[in-house]
Parts: C-alpha cells; sequence; structure tokens
C-alpha cells in the first residue's frame, strides 16, 4: 500500500490481486454534491501535485461513472438485531474506510455469528453472545478509524511531525490487534 499526504488531502493506492489497484481518496472540506460528470477531471486537478503514481492512477481511470465520491460520516450505534434478526457488517456497524477494514469486520462478524450459532444452547443465547463477543472489537476499530481521521485532518506540519516521530510504530499498534482471532 502507498498513501501521499497533501495539506488538506491524501491519496492511497492498495494492490487488490489479479493485476488491479484500489485508489482512494480524501478531501478536508466542506460537504458537497459532487456531480458524475466531470469527476474524473475534478480528481486529476485535485491531485495534480501529487506523485506520478497517483496521477497515472487517475489518468487510467476510464470514466467518470467508475469514481464513487460520497463523504465520510460517522454513523450512530444501532440495535445489531431484534429476536431472531441479526445484523452484521455495516448493516450493523458502520464505519469510516480510514482503516479499511469495514469488509474484515462484515467477514469476522460472518464467522463468529457461525461459531456461536453453532456452539449455542439456543439461538437468542447465540445471538446475545455474538453480539457480546463482536462489540468491543468493533468499537476498538471505529475508534482507530476515527483517530487516524483526526490525524489526518491535522495541520500539515503537526501531522508530519507525529507521523515521522511515532509513525511506524503507531501503524503497528494500530493494526496489531486485529491479528487475534475474533
Amino acid at each position: 500500500m502507498q498513501f501521499w499526504l497533501g495539506s488538506d488531502r491524501f491519496f492511497g493506492l492498495c494492490p487488490a490481486g489479479a493485476g488491479t489497484t484500489y485508489g482512494f481518496g480524501n478531501i478536508t472540506r466542506a460537504r458537497l454534491q459532487d456531480p458524475v460528470a466531470g469527476r474524473k477531471r475534478r480528481l486529476a486537478e485535485w491531485f495534480a501535485d501529487f506523485g506520478a503514481p497517483v496521477r497515472d492512477y487517475l489518468a487510467a481511470v476510464e470514466s467518470d461513472s467508475d469514481i464513487h465520491c460520497a463523504p465520510v460520516q460517522w454513523q450512530p450505534d444501532a440495535a445489531w438485531g431484534d429476536g431472531r434478526v441479526e445484523l452484521i457488517g455495516d448493516a450493523a456497524h458502520a464505519m469510516s474506510p480510514m482503516m479499511g477494514q469495514g469488509g474484515c469486520m462484515a467477514i469476522e462478524d460472518a464467522c463468529v455469528l457461525a461459531d456461536e450459532l453453532r456452539h449455542g444452547s439456543d439461538i437468542p443465547a447465540a445471538l446475545t453472545a455474538f453480539t457480546q463477543r463482536r462489540q468491543p472489537r468493533v468499537d476498538w476499530v471505529r475508534e482507530q478509524s476515527q483517530a487516524l481521521g483526526q490525524l489526518l485532518r491535522l495541520p500539515a506540519a503537526t501531522r508530519d511531525q507525529a507521523l515521522r516521530e511515532h509513525g511506524t510504530a503507531a501503524f503497528y499498534d494500530r493494526y496489531r490487534p486485529l491479528a487475534a482471532p475474533p
């Protein structure tokens, strides 16, 4: 994964297998509705001063409709289930993309739910155990994502100094707990 930081924006590139790369950008600014028409051109302009890999990636995007733009929002906590209905993933606990863990949390949810249903004494008890088992980890990821977002919104000089001094350790500290089974 590669990450570029600007004073009020960042861009990341992440290999996604089979010669595919996932790109993501963030611009700190007031919320706006970005029309589809012209999106490719606008992104190229907004990230024109970034490194060649970012510029090349954006130039390779085929059309405006290949680009998804939306504000990063913090969703309030919601009930994960009601009776015999249980929600998992973003339906239960949407989170920002700052740590790239939304899909991972959904997969973990499915595995843990299956485990609890397989070993639980009854369905209501298994659903309760599922929520109790998952809630702390999901809350932790949401908190870490929010902290990372706050770091990236700091003034560039402050942010860059913090990353130079603590970035590598903070990165590993942020992800290390996720290596443990859910």
